[in-house]
């Protein structure tokens, strides 16, 4: 992904969410995938998925963000500071859930003339 230098790169930097109430908690960036959605009316968006593990206490969290190129410009920001990101096993519960409906299956759905 171009937006924010090499995967290997990003993992080196801490990733901390601070609260209203100044509380800080750190993770490190585990492993992600990225999609690049290429250009739009607003810029160019990378969305992706992480994987995130507090340095606190190990627990994994998955955290669905983006980054953001704007129009004319070359530097990409990230633009997920309201981002959802919980816990592995929120996640699992809600898309346990996600799966009860057709719309939500039908995305997991090869496309059509692909086996998988």
């Amino acid at each position: 992904m171009a937006c924010a230098g090499t995967l290997e790169k990003r993992k080196q930097r801490p990733v901390r969410f601070t609260y209203p109430d100044d509380t800080v908690i750190e993770f490190r960036l585990v492993d992600e995938v990225a999609h690049d959605e290429g250009e739009w009316e607003h810029g160019r968006y990378h969305t992706l998925i992480q994987l995130l593990q507090r340095v606190d206490d190990g627990e994994q969290w998955i955290r669905f963000t983006y980054y953001r190129q704007p129009p004319g410009k070359s530097a990409w920001k990230f633009a997920g500071q309201t981002s959802l990101a919980t816990a592995s096993a929120n996640w699992k519960a809600l898309f346990r859930l996600a799966m009860d409906k057709d719309w939500f299956r039908a995305l997991l759905a090869p496309p059509e003339g692909v086996k998988g």
